[in-house]
Order: C-alpha cells, then sequence, then structure tokens
C-alpha cells in the first residue's frame, strides 16, 4: 500500500511537471516571422506589380490599358483596404478615365502614395525612384521603376528618357 501511493505521487509529480514544462515550451515557440514576412512581401510585390503595369501602360501612353490594370489594382486594394485605403482615389481616377492627362495626374499621386509605403514598410523589391523635372508644367514628377534606365509615363515617347534616378530603394 505504501508502495502505491510513492507511485502514485511519483506519477502525479510527473504529470504536473511535464504539463508545466510542455505549457512553458508552447509559449517559447518561435513566432513564424519568416511566414508573416512572406505574407507582407507577396502583398507588397502584388502592389508594386499592379502599379509597374499601370507605369509601363502610362509610358507606352496606352490609356486603355493603364485603366485596365488601374482596375486590377483597385480590386487588390479592396481586399487590402487598411494597408492601402489611401491608394484609392488616384487609382479609381486611372481606372475610370481614358484621357492620358487625367491618368497622368492621378498615376503622380499614386506614385507618391507607393513610394510612401515602400519606405516604410518594404526592402524586398529593388525599387529606383525617378525624377522628371519637366513634367506638369515644370513642377516637376516623380515614380518609382524596377529598371534604372528612365522610362518617362508623364511625356511617353514624346519625351522617353527625360529623367533620372535620385534613389534607390
Amino acid at each position: 500500500m505504501k508502495i502505491t501511493k510513492i507511485h502514485s505521487i511519483v506519477l502525479l509529480v510527473a504529470i504536473v511537471l511535464s504539463s508545466t514544462y510542455s505549457l512553458n515550451s508552447f509559449a517559447k515557440l518561435p513566432v513564424n516571422k519568416e511566414a508573416s514576412a512572406r505574407t507582407q512581401q507577396d502583398n507588397t510585390s502584388s502592389l508594386i506589380n499592379h502599379y509597374l503595369k499601370i507605369k509601363d501602360a502610362l509610358v507606352n501612353s496606352n490609356a486603355k490599358e493603364a485603366s485596365d490594370e488601374a482596375q486590377k489594382l483597385k480590386a487588390y486594394i479592396s481586399k487590402n483596404k487598411a494597408e492601402y485605403s489611401k491608394m484609392s482615389k488616384p487609382v479609381k481616377a486611372i481606372a475610370s478615365s481614358n484621357s492620358l492627362n487625367v491618368q497622368r495626374n492621378a498615376f503622380s499621386d499614386l506614385s507618391a502614395l507607393v513610394y510612401q509605403s515602400q519606405k516604410e514598410d518594404s526592402k524586398n523589391v529593388t525599387l529606383y525612384r525617378q525624377y522628371c523635372p519637366m513634367a506638369f508644367d515644370y513642377a516637376g514628377g516623380y515614380w518609382l521603376s524596377a529598371e534604372k534606365e528612365v522610362n518617362n509615363p508623364y511625356f511617353g515617347d514624346k519625351m522617353l528618357h527625360c529623367g533620372k534616378v535620385v534613389e534607390e530603394m
């Protein structure tokens, strides 16, 4: 009987210790930061891919393509509203217009917002911030590009290479 009590006590202590160890080991499990970072990277990559397609359409002076790509970005933004809500207005302006002037003005606003988003959140994509001093009646205009070579979305083929790289991100 004494041995049974001792076995019971040892068993109880073992259960308590293993439970405590298990709870502590769960508490010490590493957070999957890589998966979280990958999700953020995927979101950033999607945003940038849509943005760059709009830029390329404007470089080619293709208002319809810019509008179509903006529609895709608009749908993407609506799924990720909390992160990108500020971008809705210029994206809607590009999507709803077939005027290159309207689209290019809205693209300038979108570029500023995407730039800010990239400065704050992401280092996973190499981008080049480019500047044309002649855009918008010499007020100047910025945009982001995946290439160092300047292809100006504000003038298209009229002044395709007007501008310079001002920052690598």
